[in-house]
């Protein structure tokens, strides 16, 4: 079970200025326009990443039927850990260490195994957002804003279009094998992809 105690102050993984940019635009004409790009294009993309992004602090609540190596938390990257509790006792910070979204249990500076326990964790997850995100995550929202922005007006269900003399294009088609997110975006994304196992 998680509980978001601090809900991150922002979800947009890029600047309005930055797409902007991209976009060659200087005017503030398209600027609600835009940020509504910004924010669908965020969405989809902590839809696809599988968790949200922004920075929150969260508690979440394990109950192990049976012990455990380690505890992958839900969100990640992990900036800090406030508390952990097992069975109701505080763990002192020697007594834990996080890496990435991965809790281990310590004894003697040594990792030992969780317990079969109600273990509650209270910590601090997520980006910044958007100054910290990674590089590669805007990349990909700004290239989604892009599309968005490029392909407005445009029918989706054409999936080519030839001009005799003048030429043809075509789009992606979700519904013909095609994702959801252009190919350059997903590699983008991969690697920030929540892990199932």
């Amino acid at each position: 079970m998680l509980a978001i105690l601090v809900p991150a102050t922002s979800s947009r993984l890029t600047t309005l200025e930055a797409v902007k940019r991209e976009l060659a635009i200087a005017g503030t004409s398209e600027d609600a326009r835009l940020l509504a790009y910004i924010d669908q294009a965020s969405a989809v993309i902590a839809d696809y990443l599988g968790r949200p992004l922004g920075q929150e602090t969260v508690r979440e609540t394990l109950r192990l039927q049976m012990s455990a190596e380690v505890i992958m938390l839900s969100r990640w990257p992990v900036s800090s850990v406030s508390t952990v509790v097992e069975d109701g006792e505080t763990l002192v910070a020697a007594d834990y260490e996080i890496d990435r979204s991965f809790l281990y249990r310590l004894l003697s500076d040594e990792r030992a195994r969780w317990p079969a326990a109600k273990i509650v964790i209270t910590y601090v997850a997520g980006y910044a957002l958007p100054a910290d995100v990674p590089a590669a995550i805007e990349r990909a929202a700004i290239q989604l804003v892009v599309a968005m922005h490029t392909s407005r007006g445009r029918d989706p269900s054409l999936r080519s279009e030839s001009v005799e003399g003048i030429g043809s294009q075509s789009w992606l088609d979700p519904r013909n094998g095609g994702g959801p997110l252009p190919d350059g975006v997903v590699a983008l994304l991969n690697p920030y992809r929540e892990v199932i196992v």
